[in-house]
């Protein structure tokens, strides 16, 4: 998303602060910029997005590699060069792991160019079946999203934890 114009607010502090993030802050974060960042999260996965990436590559080996080449494609197209880099067993997982890679890439990779015959006032709506949200969270492994509605007594929208009882303005719309 970041890019132009575009600016993601990324919450903190339990979303009383937020940090705004630029180009600026991706390059200063990453070592790149943000055209990367899909390549990246298809090396490393991203949890919170349920996005796998390739088992055992964390953030250093993916930095490296987006540091020398300029996206996914490249990487395995010298794999032999990247084994240099990062070693042969790492590339060993690679290897491995390349149809979870590209699976990743398109799981991280946003779609911009759909034409949607739908008005915002479409998606309004009225009331919520927390059962029925909780069935659906459940069925595609959102585990955090569930803890989070609350136990099935009747969601508070509350997290549990160490702040359990404290409003996490998460599911403020549940």
């Amino acid at each position: 998303l970041v890019g132009g114009r575009v600016l993601v607010m990324s919450p903190k502090n339990g979303g009383n602060k937020a940090d705004w993030i630029g180009v600026r802050e991706v390059r200063s974060r990453y070592g790149f910029g943000p055209e990367r960042i899909v390549d990246y999260k298809a090396l490393k996965g991203d949890p919170s997005d349920n996005i796998p990436g390739v088992p055992g590559v964390g953030k250093v080996t993916a930095t490296k590699l987006l540091l020398k080449y300029s996206s996914l494609h490249e990487i395995y197209d010298d794999l032999g060069g990247a084994a240099k880099l990062i070693g042969e067993s790492m590339a060993d997982k690679l290897k491995k792991g390349k149809d979870s890679a590209f699976f990743s890439r398109g799981l991280a990779q946003l779609e911009s160019g759909l034409d949607l015959d739908i008005e915002l006032e479409d998606c309004s709506f009225e009331g919520l079946n927390e059962s029925t949200v909780r069935d659906v969270l459940e069925k595609y492994d959102f585990h955090s999203l569930v803890r989070r509605l609350g136990a099935n007594n009747g969601s508070t929208g509350r997290s549990e934890g160490p702040d359990k009882g404290k409003d996490s303005g998460q599911l403020g719309l549940f």
